[in-house]
């Protein structure tokens, strides 16, 4: 079974609710046929009660920089994410996108946080460029991750942890 595929099985099993449930949420890193290491994790973007799957590519080449780095944004349904039909069409996400100059080593996606980190019920996402700082993108219900609406912190991070710390 392919890595997609598990990771499909295991959300469908852990469906979310607008409660929130803190400790179902999964974050796998995983090798994939010795070419390239990438996180990945689960929240509900778009408030619709599924999780949905974010995939960090931190070698992929953006406008020819090596290892730039994306992420792939896979909503997810009441069949699973990998009977979406929008499953071969994930929203892709890069520097770029977010307005920022993209550079060879930055690995946008090699660090991913899942948290509601402006109270609105809804998950948001943080992306670690761990060479070049960390990015939030704020979740809206009934429309997901929106790049337009995101936030940006100059300090790389090898390690993100969301929680309610006070």
């Amino acid at each position: 079974m392919s890595l997609l595929r598990k990771l499909s099985a295991l959300i469908r099993k852990n469906k979310t609710s607008k409660s929130r449930r803190p400790n179902n949420r999964r974050c796998v890193l995983e090798q994939l046929e010795h070419r390239r290491v990438f996180a990945s994790v689960s929240g509900d973007f778009n408030g619709d009660g599924y999780d949905d799957l974010v995939i960090g590519s931190p070698e992929d080449v953006v406008q020819g920089s090596a290892n730039a780095g994306t992420i792939k944004i896979h909503y997810g349904s009441k069949d699973g994410v990998a009977r979406n039909d929008k499953f071969d069409d994930p929203q892709v996400v890069s520097r770029r996108t977010l307005r920022f100059e993209t550079n060879a080593g930055d690995r946008f996606g090699a660090v991913l946080e899942v948290g509601d980190f402006n109270g609105d019920h809804v998950d948001d996402l943080a992306i670690s460029a761990t060479g070049a700082g960390v990015h939030i993108l704020y979740g809206v219900d009934d429309i997901g991750l929106v790049e337009t609406r995101s936030q940006y912190f100059p300090s790389s991070a090898f390690a993100l942890a969301a929680g309610d710390f006070n």
